[in-house]
């Protein structure tokens, strides 16, 4: 596993997602500053270097889940309420830090990210409802998760229309790292555990993912600890 130490204090990461396609201009990440309930996008260069720090809050929406680019390069954030049931702001951050607001939803939506098509995948609080909306918010299909063994907390579009999805799942005490591969159906198509874990020991699949084709299979970033960071690399056989 390779590591990259990523610049300052990252409070709690939600989400993980290139600056642009083929990530040689960096990364964003959100997260939650707990202490100051503040929504925050930090962008870092490729050597884990902060460049940029914005404050997504919106009034008790202090939640910014996972993320992904659209085809214009364009990162979708849902910003919700911290608590189920709690609804979202989407808005959409360019390169240059400009974000512009797309449109509210009554649920929590934990992770949104952007399929080739331009639809959008969400999951709501612990992925129990996976939804594919349109660019306005308007829901087109609702899938009840099939599945109560990993709650889907970053995703990632794949150029085939499936969506790879990751989270966690809690055991005995213990925290257990999964993904899964969505059909473009949202049917569940591969459910894998994924026994990697951090520096302070969490499941790599914690919270903040990103995924790209790799030799063989895929290769997985996360970000998984809170505070002092650092971006983790992995190969994966799928």
């Amino acid at each position: 596993m390779d590591t990259l130490p990523l610049e300052g204090d990252l409070h709690h990461p939600q989400g993980l997602s290139p600056r642009a396609p083929g990530r040689a201009a960096g990364w964003w990440v959100t997260t939650v500053d707990l202490r100051m309930g503040r929504a925050r996008l930090v962008a870092f260069d490729a050597n884990g270097r902060r460049t940029t720090d914005l404050d997504l809050t919106d009034g008790a929406r202090i939640h910014p889940g996972g993320c992904g680019l659209d085809a214009d390069g364009l990162l979708w954030v849902p910003v919700a309420e911290y608590r189920p049931g709690g609804s979202t702001r989407v808005v959409t951050v360019g390169d240059d830090g400009t974000v512009a607001s797309r449109f509210e939803f009554p649920d929590h939506l934990g992770f949104l990210v952007a399929r080739p098509d331009g639809r959008l995948v969400a999951g709501t609080w612990g992925s129990r409802s996976l939804l594919l909306l349109d660019r306005a918010g308007a829901v087109l299909e609702r899938v009840e998760n099939p599945q109560h063994l990993v709650d889907y907390q970053d995703a990632t579009a794949r150029a085939d229309g499936t969506v790879l999805a990751t989270g966690t799942s809690a055991a005995y005490g213990r925290h257990h790292g999964g993904l899964a591969v969505l059909g473009e159906d949202l049917s569940l198509r591969l459910l894998r555990p994924v026994p990697d874990r951090s520096p302070t020991d969490r499941p790599v699949t914690f919270n903040a993912t990103w995924c790209e084709p790799g030799e063989g299979g895929s290769v997985l970033w996360a970000v998984p600890d809170d505070g002092g960071a650092a971006l983790l690399r992995l190969d994966l056989p799928i």
